[in-house]
Formats: C-alpha cells, sequence, structure tokens
C-alpha cells in the first residue's frame, strides 16, 4: 500500500509570480502547506488531447482477490489553501483564472429552517415565481444578512485553493461572476446543480460549462462505478476519489462544520483533522480526478464528446449541453434502451 508520506513526496506546489500579483499576498494560508496533487498545468478542455499524467500513483486495488482484507486508504492530504476576506484579495487572486482553465468548484452554505409559516408552493406558483425572479433579475439586490451561502472554493492546477469568505467579503466579486459564466472555463463538482441553485436564488447568477464529476467518472470507469445502475445515477465525491485516486475524504464534520456566519478561526485555520481540512479538499479532490478521468477517457478508444456530462445552470436549471441525453444515442459502450453498461474493450 502506498503510503501518505509516498502520495504527499509526489505532489508538487508553485504559486505563479507575475507583476500584477505582486501585492497580492495569502491572507491567512495554513501553516504547514503540503504539495499540491495537482500537475504543473491546467488540463486541456478536450479529454481526446494530450493530458498531464495522473498525479495519483499507482495503488493496490480496492479488492484484491485474496483473503487478507484491503488495508484502509489512506486520507487525502491537506491541499493549500488561502482564506480570502476582502474584496481586493479576491479580484487579485481570481483574475488569474482565465480562459482554457479547469477549476474545481464548491460552495457551502448553512441550512436555514422554515418557519412554521412556510407555506410549500405548488408547480405552477413556482414557475410563476422563477418568472419573476428572471424578469427582475437586472434589480436583484443581494441581502447579505440573510444569504446562507458562507464559502466558495476554487481549486486550479497551480494554486493553492481559494477559500472566498463571502460574508466578510461582503459583495460579489467581478471575476468570481465572470469565472461562474465563461463558458470557457470549466468548474468541475458533484452537486453542480445544487450549486447553481444556490447562486441563483441568492445571487441572481448563472453557471457555466459544469462539469459533473460523478457522470464523467462513470464513463470512464464504467465497470467500476456504479456499475449496475443506470447512467442518470450520479455518484458522489467520496465514491469517486476512493474508486480513482485510491483516497479517502474524511465527512465526519460535514454536516456541522457550517453552522455559522461567518465561520470562526477554528472552522478554517484548525491544524487536524477538521475544519480547514473539508474546506479545501472538495473542489481539490474534485479537480485531481478529473484529471485522471481525462487521461482514461483520451485513452479509452472513442471520441467523447464533453456534452455527456456538462451542464449548464441557467435560471435555477440544470441544461445538458447539446442534444438532450446526447450520450445515449453516441456513447458505444452504453445500453441506449436499458441505459447501463455494456462493455468496453
Amino acid at each position: 500500500m502506498t503510503s501518505l508520506t509516498s502520495i504527499i513526496d509526489v505532489f508538487c506546489y508553485c504559486l505563479p509570480c507575475c507583476s500584477e500579483r505582486r501585492s497580492c499576498l495569502p491572507l491567512n494560508s495554513s501553516s504547514t502547506v503540503p504539495p499540491s496533487p495537482l500537475p504543473d498545468s491546467s488540463p486541456p478542455l478536450n479529454p481526446s488531447s494530450t493530458v498531464p499524467p495522473s498525479p495519483i500513483p499507482d495503488s493496490p486495488p480496492l479488492n484484491p482477490s485474496s483473503t487478507v482484507p484491503p488495508s484502509p486508504l489512506p486520507e487525502y492530504p491537506a491541499p493549500p489553501s488561502i482564506s480570502i476576506k476582502t474584496l481586493d484579495d479576491a479580484e487579485c487572486h481570481l483574475s488569474t483564472i482565465g480562459p482554457g482553465d479547469i477549476v474545481g468548484f464548491d460552495l457551502e452554505w448553512i441550512t436555514v429552517p422554515k418557519g412554521p409559516g412556510h407555506v410549500k408552493l405548488s408547480a405552477s406558483k413556482k414557475k410563476e415565481k422563477l418568472r419573476d425572479q428572471v424578469l427582475n433579475a437586472s434589480t436583484f439586490s443581494i441581502d447579505w444578512p440573510n444569504v446562507p451561502v458562507c464559502l466558495a472554493q476554487i481549486a486550479t492546477a497551480n494554486n493553492p485553493v481559494y477559500l472566498l469568505h463571502m460574508h466578510e467579503i461582503g459583495a460579489l466579486p467581478v471575476n468570481f461572476v465572470r469565472i461562474c459564466l465563461s463558458p470557457d472555463i470549466l468548474k468541475v463538482s458533484t452537486g453542480l446543480f445544487s450549486d447553481g441553485q444556490q447562486l441563483w436564488d441568492h445571487f441572481r447568477l448563472n453557471l457555466f460549462s459544469a462539469v459533473s464529476l460523478g457522470y464523467a467518472a462513470r464513463l470512464a470507469y464504467p465497470k467500476d462505478i456504479l456499475p449496475n445502475l443506470p447512467y442518470g445515477n450520479e455518484p458522489g465525491l467520496l465514491l469517486v476519489v476512493q474508486r480513482i485516486l485510491k483516497l479517502r475524504i474524511g465527512k465526519a464534520l460535514q454536516t456541522s462544520a457550517w453552522d455559522s456566519i461567518p465561520l470562526s478561526d477554528e472552522q478554517i485555520h484548525s491544524t487536524s483533522d477538521n475544519y480547514n481540512i473539508y474546506a479545501a479538499t472538495d473542489a481539490h479532490a474534485a479537480l485531481a480526478s478529473y484529471v485522471v478521468i481525462q487521461k482514461e477517457l483520451a485513452e479509452c478508444g472513442f471520441a467523447v464528446n464533453d456534452d455527456w456530462f456538462m451542464y449548464d445552470i441557467v435560471n435555477r436549471a440544470r441544461v445538458m449541453r447539446g442534444k438532450e441525453a446526447a450520450w445515449t444515442a453516441q456513447c458505444p459502450w452504453w445500453s441506449i434502451d436499458e441505459h447501463i453498461f455494456i462493455g468496453r474493450s
């Protein structure tokens, strides 16, 4: 079994320097910055093009054919991160992300309990409400005291994970909006539909070129990830990282980490198996997994269309790129009728 130390040793971390960024220094970086498990440059948008080699070394299979139980998987190394709490720093750091880049993307928000007077809307009332929201989007004003989104995480290939404390920033950074709206910057994550709803509900912001990591993983590893379920079942990040990177992500604090606005220093800067690790890991692991998925798809011998696992979240609705469910008619290793894996060699 590959040790966690050896895995961390092969990771590389580089914070690029340029004249535009000379005044942009980390505010609250982790005290100990481990190397990044991502490649030296952002992977290409097209999976069929040259893709950097996997940043994760080979490791034994999860279920070896022996009587010896598999050893516990090593934990995903805590990626380097920068806590961003001012608008100027947000604009400075996010300005380094441009067309052709692929980023890991994730939002964290608190769950606001519905009051006793809450009335569940009918489908027709929901449509009517959404129509009004679209019509009045240009005059929408963000109600910051009641915005449940507390943290946005953006991971890139060469930089630390950017942790944007939305309430302390107190405004939507122009470059954050640009990244969300750009069709030329891929945003990779699981749970993109929920993130897209939060962006629309509280910021009236759409999310374009959003890659479903779970669907991409099922295309690349049909025998290993939910092989007996229809393609519409999307696996979560924990399963994807376990199967592809042979690492595990601890989620014990997932439901309790975001119970206050703003987040406490302990939640972001504690150095044990805690909030800081969870805050940066999801976006980072999503990007690292997608790099490996791209390599696998590029080597599978078939033409793979990005539209099979890419969405636009427009006006709170998830819209598949291109023709609806185009993959069912084009993907040669899935059954059109049964929507299940039929074999790939």
